[in-house]
């Protein structure tokens, strides 16, 4: 497809099956050409799609690994009678966040890969 062909269809409303049908009433070969570039746009959307879909699941899966290492680091320091206030530090989480961590015991670690609770980790 031309620069011209996704400049229209990213910069306007206009639905490559339009485009196909429109065509399709000038001549059978600019329905063909226009389902042909139609069917490619969609498969560049998936293929777009899929990708995005995998580069999101690799970071979301370094995170998970991200917190479960700070998980078990709290843990282990809170062996050695550590305070809160000094794993925090050392995690680079908030306090608060360490002391709900602890308070929450082998819930600790879902509390910590939790979405909406990130914001401060």
């Amino acid at each position: 497809m031309t620069m011209k062909g996704r400049l229209l269809f990213k910069t306007t409303e206009i639905q490559p099956e339009y485009v196909a049908e429109t065509m399709g009433a000038v001549s059978i070969q600019g329905k063909e050409l226009a389902m042909t570039t139609a069917e490619r746009l969609m498969n560049e959307g998936h293929m777009r799609g899929r990708m995005e879909g995998r580069v999101e699941g690799r970071v979301e899966g370094r995170m998970e690994g991200v917190y479960n290492e700070k998980y078990q680091i709290i843990m282990e320091l809170r062996s050695f009678n550590m305070k809160p206030e000094e794993i925090a530090k050392i995690t680079r989480l908030t306090p608060e966040k360490v002391k709900a961590v602890l308070a929450a015991g082998d819930k600790g670690l879902d509390l910590l890969l939790s979405k909406d609770q990130r914001k401060d980790v």
